[in-house]
């Protein structure tokens, strides 16, 4: 896309790709959240041996990357490599911390009492990290196909929505994995296994359901942002992604930061032991 620029020289930024100029102060604010939630969740892994967690420090880096690749996209805001890279590290990154909850939830059950749960641990494993894995292919697909779009508008539209169908598998997948949350909640009370004050698991749980929420109304705004297109209501005004996608994913990781699910496993000594092995059947 061919650069527009106003009378004194600058860009037009209402034309070009972002339809405004992208807060380099906002993006510089993330990159630092993140940064800080890796640093902290890195050591926290280590020293709780809590090795599950490794997705959403990968999840981290990503934020960080897309943020940072925002700022330089902004130097070429009418050059479409750039701007669908941003998006598409940013738009990924929440696919990581899914995964980490989809494994919190297979060490709570696996912990307390597998019989209670409608799904096996390794079964808890096996079917979300799975679909979390079809929906990052999916969004990978579309972002790639938006990179090398170019100028093809017709390319670029099929790009988005195929992004939309892999947000779409993970706002379907979220939805089971709350149910599936709430059922073993509700057999684990049923068996006795959550009574208040000794059970400790359950401050855990609440933590996890609450990111889980947290990640499914990001995963919806996104959904509707998309569907509008980046030329849509949502698309233009940059604060709703701040807010709505960030500061929401940030909001994520600093809970499990300060609620560590290690810890309350640990305080009921049912920790399961983690180890390379652990995210297999």
């Amino acid at each position: 896309m061919k650069p527009i620029y106003l009378p004194d020289g600058s860009f037009d930024w209402d034309k070009s790709l972002f339809h405004f100029e992208p807060s380099k102060p906002g993006a510089y604010i993330i990159i630092a959240f993140f940064f800080l939630a890796f640093v902290i969740h890195t050591v926290q892994a280590v020293r709780l041996k809590a090795g599950y967690m490794a997705p959403l420090i990968v999840g981290c880096l990503l934020e960080i990357f897309g943020f940072t690749a925002r700022v330089i996209a902004a130097k070429s805001p009418f050059d479409t490599g750039p701007y669908a890279g941003q998006q598409t590290l940013i738009i990924i990154a929440p696919v990581f911390f899914a995964a980490t909850l989809y494994l919190i939830l297979k060490h709570i059950v696996a912990g307390v009492d597998p019989s209670v749960s409608p799904l096996r641990p390794t079964r808890i494993a096996w079917i979300f990290v799975g679909c979390d894995v079809l929906s990052f292919a999916v969004q990978g697909g579309g972002s790639g196909i938006l990179v090398s779009a170019g100028t093809n508008v017709s390319q670029a539209d099929m790009g988005v929505k195929i992004m939309i169908v892999g947000l779409f598998i993970q706002v379907v997948s979220f939805l089971f994995f709350l149910v599936l949350a709430a059922v073993f909640y509700r057999r684990a009370v049923a068996a006795g296994l959550a009574t208040p004050g000794v059970a400790r698991w359950t401050g855990a749980f609440w933590v996890e359901v609450a990111c889980a929420l947290i990640v499914f109304v990001r995963s919806l705004f996104r959904v509707i942002e998309f569907w509008q297109g980046f030329d849509g209501p949502i698309a233009k005004v940059e604060a709703l992604m701040y807010i709505f996608d960030a500061g929401l994913m940030a909001l994520v990781v600093y809970l499990l930061a300060v609620f560590h699910p290690a810890r309350a496993l640990r305080m009921d000594s049912i920790v399961v032991a983690v180890s390379t092995d652990s995210y297999k059947p």
